[in-house]
């Protein structure tokens, strides 16, 4: 039969568990008094400096007063918690359940899945085994998760490793990771989204800004406020209403840019291109395609088309075998730089103002230049991409290693000091984490000035070409003899 003991709330701070071997539920209630519920009774049950003692029970419930503090140390069944303050957790055997807690939730192992929802503050210096769920934190900085782990309405997010999936849903501040071993969905995030790396497909919509080293699948983007900015992509890319430039090294498969509002430039795509964009005045893409491509104009253009084509040109009124040849609509004010190793397609955008003379493949290949510089373009930048890519890899990993350390050592002073100082401890957590996120912005912002420094060497890489070959032409003497040069 059940039994219970009860004692006074002003006697007790803080409560402390170890090496209780059933189940635990801790809820808050609103008396001023804490009741111990159990039905064999604990090894040991007494309050010493202001803390309620319980160690060696089985199934154990606890009735606490709000916002009290909980250190629970080596539970071997499983957990659930609502309505407490600062929670420190080490060394959970089952399943884990965190509601309504109002500190800083500060977890050190989990070998079961973790649900957490309240507006506290979740910070995890050990390895997380199941699956996990997060959602209201104020923050949340894992080191690493085996399962998957879905966040939603988060204000701060820093991850080092998930292994399985990451979804993340209307959360109210940045996604930093370094490595996702699964697939990433990320829907409505205020902030921009970092990685390092994601060894499935990436799909993301109503994003702010997109920095990712590396996708190991498909890339779908749906809407972002800001930047672009890819290293390498191994399958399909797929990016619609992108309110900035978009810059990719490399795409293995084709890809599709829909309702671009600035600059477009990819290095290499292995297979087709469809792209639709505005082509704003005076912004420039650049783009080398190895299959098929097809450009749907706005209705009434402002562009430069310059285009190496290694199959057929069709577009309104024009019709003409492969090789260098150039289109300009309205004033011409953006251009558009094509390598495109199979049939280029304009779609709309009405008869253009010019088209420049055609240039057969056997004209290009012995004495023009303008299309292997295009493709030599495509894999200057291609490369450099793929060395921001790399680059960004590295921080990203730094900050993932530092994230690491810095759970170490939270973990190491929370065996030492966490059952005797919570809100020091809790302060001491929240520093770190603040030094954490200033240095996931220093990261960021180190990226996009490393990747707009990508865009201009493989930009000055090829005028330097131009100019050499410009230079050489000039520098050659003609002879005549006998009426002939």
């Amino acid at each position: 039969m059940a039994r219970e003991q009860t004692f006074p709330a002003e006697q007790i701070q803080r409560i402390v568990l170890t090496d209780n071997n059933g189940d635990l539920e801790i809820e808050a209630h609103d008396e001023q008094q804490v009741v111990v519920e159990y039905d064999d009774e604990p090894g040991s049950l007494i309050i010493t400096d202001s803390s309620l003692h319980i160690a060696g029970g089985d199934d154990l419930i606890i009735r606490i007063p709000y916002g009290i503090n909980l250190f629970i140390n080596n539970q071997s069944g499983d957990i659930l918690v609502k309505g407490a303050g600062d929670v420190t957790l080490t060394n959970a055997q089952g399943d884990v359940e965190l509601e309504e807690c109002t500190g800083t939730l500060s977890l050190a192992e989990v070998h079961g899945d973790l649900k957490v929802e309240g507006d506290a503050a979740l910070i995890v210096s050990g390895e997380l085994h199941g699956d996990v769920e997060v959602e209201d934190s104020r923050s949340v900085q894992i080191e690493q998760v085996h399962g998957s782990l879905t966040l939603e309405n988060v204000e701060v997010t820093i991850l080092r490793r998930v292994g399985g999936d990451l979804s993340a849903e209307r959360l109210r501040g940045a996604l930093n990771f370094d490595e996702v071993g699964g697939d990433l969905s990320a829907k409505d995030i205020a902030g921009s989204v970092s990685g390092r790396e994601v060894g499935g497909d990436a799909s993301l919509s109503g994003i702010q800004g997109l920095q990712l080293g590396s996708v190991g699948g498909d890339l779908d983007v749906r809407s972002a406020a800001g930047v672009l900015r890819a290293g390498n992509v191994g399958g399909d890319a797929e990016i619609s209403n992108v309110a900035e430039q978009i810059e990719i090294g490399n795409v293995g498969g084709d890809c599709t840019v829909k309702n671009s509002a600035a600059a477009v430039n990819i290095g290499n795509i292995g297979g087709d291109l469809r792209l639709s964009s505005s082509f704003p005045p005076d912004s420039a893409t650049n783009v080398h395609v190895g299959g098929d491509a097809r450009i749907d104009l706005p209705a009434t253009p402002n562009l430069t088309v310059k285009a190496f084509v290694g199959g057929e040109v069709r577009g309104q009124r024009v019709a003409r075998s492969g090789g260098l040849t150039s289109f300009i609509f309205g004033e011409g004010a953006a251009t558009l730089t094509l390598h495109v190793g199979g049939d280029l397609d304009l779609r709309g955008g009405g008869e253009p103002r010019s088209v420049g003379e055609h240039e057969s493949h056997e004209y290009h290949y012995s004495q023009s230049s303008h299309g292997p510089d295009m493709g030599r373009w495509g894999e200057e930048f291609g490369r450099e991409m793929g060395r921001w890519g790399e680059e960004f890899g590295r921080e990203m990993e730094k900050l993932g290693e530092e994230l690491g350390r810095e759970m170490e050592k939270l973990g190491e002073e929370l065996g030492r000091t966490g059952e005797q100082h919570g809100e020091e401890w809790s302060r001491t957590i929240e520093e770190r984490a603040e030094r954490l996120r200033e240095r996931a912005r220093d990261v960021a912002r180190a990226a996009k000035d490393r990747a707009r420094a990508a865009r201009d060497q493989a930009r000055q890489a090829d005028d330097a070409r131009r100019e050499g070959r410009e230079a050489e032409r000039g520098g050659r003497v003609r002879v005549r003899i006998n009426d002939r040069e």
